[in-house]
């Protein structure tokens, strides 16, 4: 289903990124420094089930286990939050409630580019990773 994401992507670029970081509550000195780091993610696809590893961020991440269409709990930046992926044209959508915030984080491959575009309220950036 969403074998379209399978490999290792490394963040190029980004757009609106900062005005995202702040409206989810991150400090202006955490912006600076998040702002500046280029992520990878591996995405590995075995059915319905997809694995995401997000490394070379400032803080270290679990890998994510989430099967689409399933909700799923757990963890990030330290939080407990609720996953709820699904796959639809070319594009899979997690919805990721929180204690703060409910995000929606759409990936999908334009012309050989992943481009990951995350939405909290009304403030949306898009992240550019190209495949390693």
């Amino acid at each position: 289903m969403a074998d379209f994401l399978t490999g290792e992507w490394q963040c190029e670029r980004s757009e609106g990124f900062d005005e995202f970081l702040k409206e989810i509550g991150m400090s202006w000195a955490v912006r600076k420094v998040v702002s500046t780091v280029k992520p990878k993610q591996r995405f590995t696809v075995d059915g319905n089930t997809v694995k995401i590893l997000v490394t070379g961020t400032p803080k270290a991440q679990p890998e994510q286990t989430l099967t689409i269409g399933q909700e799923t709990e757990g963890e990030f930046n330290g939080e407990k939050v609720k996953y709820n992926p699904s796959v639809a044209d070319g594009k899979m959508t997690t919805i990721v409630t929180g204690p703060k915030n409910t995000q929606t984080v759409e990936r999908e491959v334009v012309n050989g580019e992943l481009v990951q575009t995350m939405t909290v309220n009304a403030v949306s950036c898009k992240r550019f990773f190209k495949k390693c």
